[in-house]
């Protein structure tokens, strides 16, 4: 891999945003692009999650970050056809980072087409999608439709949460992580309304999304956090294994300092039931 010139960089990545009408000659660059800056050290091994599930170059951050910074303002420029066009050449590739282009681009596309973009993403997000795409492509995919039409965006999110579908409880779960580290305390009343109503419902098989949220939540507010979990400590059913382990799982994402009236609550509570 060699070293990263920052000036030749920009100038690689801005040739390259130049081309989003030319679906073909724009991959081929890009992966170029790709393969000069690709360290293959990385690439050679297969004993990674990434390598199992995807191709993946294992590019430096910069030059992600550097081609979508230029890519931005024309996907702005294009027509919303020509942008949806390119990203969903970018997502039948084989690498990883050529779909995580394809859903930053998704991001950006203009929500006057939301319905397309939504069909995109409906095809994209399937069973057993790669973890990292999974999570970019819910986080990253929808970011116009949240920030421009965020009650559509919303009711998405509940849509999710309603359905009897698992995968769509997971995509609820990671779209609020975004929402949250994106905004802050300004939403954290809805996003505690909606966890406290699920987090006893669900199953071990979605633990892992629901503490991703968790955690964020407890960044935001320790205050309303500690409420609220206390609160879900109060309602859950002490004889209900599964409460038992997602409850001690929630508390230790507590700073060490804010967990022990917590867990003497949780203790007092179980055992009483027990």
């Amino acid at each position: 891999m060699p070293a990263i010139q920052l000036d030749k960089l920009k100038l690689q990545t801005a040739n390259l945003a130049g081309k989003v009408g030319q679906p073909d000659l724009f991959q081929a660059d890009l992966l170029e692009l790709f393969d000069h800056y690709s360290n293959r050290t990385f690439r050679a091994g297969t004993n990674t999650l990434a390598h199992r599930m995807s191709s993946t170059y294992h590019l430096p951050d910069r030059v992600l970050w550097q081609i979508e910074r230029d890519l931005e303002p024309q996907i702005h420029i294009y027509d919303p056809e020509q942008s949806l066009l390119l990203a969903e050449a970018l997502w039948a590739g084989e690498s990883l980072e050529e779909k995580q282009i394809a859903i930053f681009m998704l991001g950006q596309i203009p929500v006057e087409v939301d319905q397309p973009i939504m069909e995109t993403f409906n095809r994209w997000f399937q069973p057993g999608l790669d973890p990292v795409l999974r999570m970019n492509l819910v986080t990253h995919g929808l970011n116009r439709l949240r920030r421009e039409r965020f009650e559509d965006w919303m009711s998405l999110v509940q849509q999710w949460l309603a359905s009897p579908q698992e995968e769509k409880h997971a995509q609820a779960f990671l779209a609020l992580v975004e929402l949250l580290q994106e905004t802050g305390e300004t939403h954290l009343p809805s996003v505690n309304k909606i966890v406290s109503s699920a987090v006893l419902d669900t199953p071990a098989s979605l633990h892992h999304e629901l503490l991703t949220l968790f955690r964020v939540i407890v960044q935001v507010s320790l205050i309303e956090t500690s409420y609220l979990t206390r609160e879900v400590i109060r309602r859950s059913d002490p004889q209900n294994a599964n409460h038992k382990r997602l409850l001690r799982k929630m508390i230790q994402l507590f700073p060490e300092a804010e967990q022990t009236e917590i867990k003497r609550q949780y203790l007092e509570h179980f055992r009483a039931g027990g």
